[in-house]
């Protein structure tokens, strides 16, 4: 993908996340920071930031501004799945990652200095709870299909 359509991507999802204070206030980052990810004029490239980054983004966005240019790049465009058995487990699936990339995410951020405070414990210990409600989820998913 090219940097630029990557920026599009990224200012089109900032747009559809509600701007750029609100996407900094749930990405936990500044305002400026988001600026240069999507400015054509700054060397900010948003296809180096983590991937559970881009999808807490797109997730907020609730439409899959990246996927789609990445996909468009390699001459392909996104289908919705046939089947609304397939969607669910494949929900329940895409939830899982977006959790766990969440946790990876939080984590690296929380331990970037060494040691991790009060806020951050808070924060991984939150990722850690729904991470195992996405586990318990996922089983029964797998369950199900098994079942079938």
């Amino acid at each position: 993908m090219e940097l630029n359509a990557a920026k599009q991507a990224f200012r089109e999802c900032v747009k559809l996340a509600g701007g750029f204070e609100a996407a900094a206030d749930l990405m936990g980052v500044s305002k400026t920071l988001l600026h240069n990810l999507q400015s054509p004029n700054m060397p900010d490239d948003p296809r180096e930031r983590p991937l559970s980054f881009l999808m807490r983004l797109e997730d907020a966005a609730q439409k899959p501004c990246f996927l789609t240019a990445r996909a468009a790049s390699h001459g392909m465009v996104l289908m919705p799945a046939a089947s609304s058995e397939c969607d669910d487990f494949r929900d329940v699936l895409l939830k899982f990652a977006a959790v766990a990339g969440r946790l990876v995410d939080d984590g690296s951020q929380a331990f970037e200095d060494k040691r991790i405070d009060a806020a951050e414990e808070k924060t991984l210990r939150a990722d850690l709870h729904a991470i195992a409600s996405a586990v318990h989820e996922l089983a029964s998913a797998v369950n199900k299909e098994r079942g079938r």
